[in-house]
């Protein structure tokens, strides 16, 4: 254990390492930052000293997946849900999956090109159209040509009005 960990835990958190230790199941910690998750999945995971591939840790975020990764034992696996995601995907099509952390802006610099945006106005209206693709995101708009048949219908119906409040809300200038 490391020295971040409480000396004593409080009964939800010796109620999760009993989970992780004894439990049959999947199991989902839920609490606010701060509330020391990491430290007690790690002790619960140091008391249950894991077989390779029987623990599988996920993460919210790459940070917290690298924190576990350093901290628990290094039979177990962590992750977040969107590389389990990418993994399956990948395996789905046969082909290891290439991000581009920067895929909206060069979406947008090749948009703003090719509609010749003048030079001066570039830089303001690729922001704004970056915010409002973020903002878009946030609520859950999907533009439904993205949609495939089988999906759920998004959060926010695609519509002029949907993003002309969003453009509105994330202070969006178009004009």
């Amino acid at each position: 254990m490391t020295s971040t960990q409480p000396k004593t835990f409080t009964a939800e958190q010796q109620a999760v390492i009993a989970e992780i230790q004894f439990g049959t199941g999947s199991l989902r910690v839920e609490a606010l930052a701060g509330a020391a998750k990491t430290t007690t999945i790690e002790a619960g995971v140091h008391a249950l000293d894991p077989s390779p591939g029987e623990v599988l840790a996920v993460a919210f975020n790459k940070r917290i997946a690298e924190e576990l990764k350093e901290r628990l034992p290094f039979t177990c696996s962590t992750a977040t849900l969107n590389s389990i995601g990418h993994r399956a995907w990948g395996g789905m099509i046969n082909r290891k999956i290439q991000l581009d952390a920067n895929k909206l802006y060069h979406l947008t610099t090749e948009a703003l090109q090719a509609a010749r945006v003048h030079e001066d106005e570039f830089i303001e209206v690729g922001l704004n159209v970056r915010r409002l693709v973020d903002g878009a995101r946030n609520v859950g708009l999907i533009p439904a040509s993205s949609l495939h048949p089988s999906m759920q219908r998004p959060v926010l119906e695609d519509s002029w009005e949907n993003w002309e409040a969003i453009a509105e809300n994330m202070d969006c200038d178009f004009n």
